[in-house]
């Protein structure tokens, strides 16, 4: 567990003595707060055109159709899973092309470390990066609890979709930092499998066989669509789980052929 500990420390720690970690926070914290802005705008609009009605029609029920869940938090959670597509694989590309790059991964091949170690304690360190990023959008979230009334499920669930989706993408991008040097190869590695599992939910839709059931099911969004409506599934989890082991295990496979070669 220490030597677990440490290579997590020490890849946390490296994000931030590079401006890798203060780009990305800049870049993801000022997207999502002008696509915030231009929800609140949408939404205000839609307010008061239901205002409008409602006081013309005299029926106060009209308003209640304006929620805060549907026209607010929903498109920007779903907003953000486009984003973090976009976004973790600049987190991850270096994890180990860096190290491979540099030649500083055969002083990790020859000390006493398994390869477990060294694939976990990266994960690890990546994943802890993505936490921080994502409670970054606790500032819009703290807006929309401060002047409105949203339900609380969704918005915990939605947000812990993020949160497993996220950590698909990083397991992702570290299977693809072992395969390469290349740190922008790891990058449209990682971005192209994740844009994959993004547009499968879509192509599945066009197809009524068993094809295109199975590419619903493969697809990210059509988990994340259940969490944001405030379900959470034993399926739900069992799909995230099953993928980031998958790509753990790839990424450790990679790793144990490079040390060897």
């Amino acid at each position: 567990m220490g030597k677990l500990l440490a290579i997590t420390g020490k890849e946390l720690r490296s994000y931030f003595v590079s401006p890798v970690a203060y780009s990305v926070l800049t870049v993801f914290t000022t997207i999502t707060g002008i696509y915030f802005y231009v929800v609140i705008s949408n939404f205000y609009t839609r307010f008061r055109q239901f205002e409008v009605y409602s006081q013309i029609y005299r029926n106060p029920e009209l308003l209640a159709k304006v929620n805060l869940n549907e026209l607010v938090v929903a498109p920007l959670f779903q907003f953000l899973v486009i984003v973090l597509i976009f976004i973790v694989p600049a987190i991850t590309m270096r994890t180990v092309a860096e190290e491979r790059k540099s030649g500083t991964d055969v002083l990790l091949y020859t000390s006493p470390l398994t390869t477990w170690h060294i694939i976990l304690g990266k994960f690890l360190g990546s994943f802890l990066f993505l936490a921080i990023l994502l409670a970054c959008t606790g500032i819009f979230l703290g807006v929309v609890f401060y002047y409105g009334n949203p339900e609380l499920g969704p918005v915990v669930l939605g947000w812990l979709g993020l949160l497993l989706i996220g950590t698909v993408l990083v397991a992702i991008g570290l299977f693809a930092s072992s395969l390469t040097e290349n740190q922008i190869n790891a990058y449209f590695i990682s971005f192209a499998i994740g844009l994959l599992l993004l547009i499968t939910g879509w192509a599945g839709q066009l197809l009524s066989s068993n094809m295109g059931k199975m590419l619903t099911y493969l697809s990210i969004n059509e988990h994340y669509k259940d969490l944001v409506r405030g379900l959470l599934t034993t399926q739900d989890l069992i799909y995230f789980g099953s993928f980031i082991l998958f790509f753990l295990f790839l990424a450790k496979q990679a790793l144990e052929r490079a040390k060897w070669n």
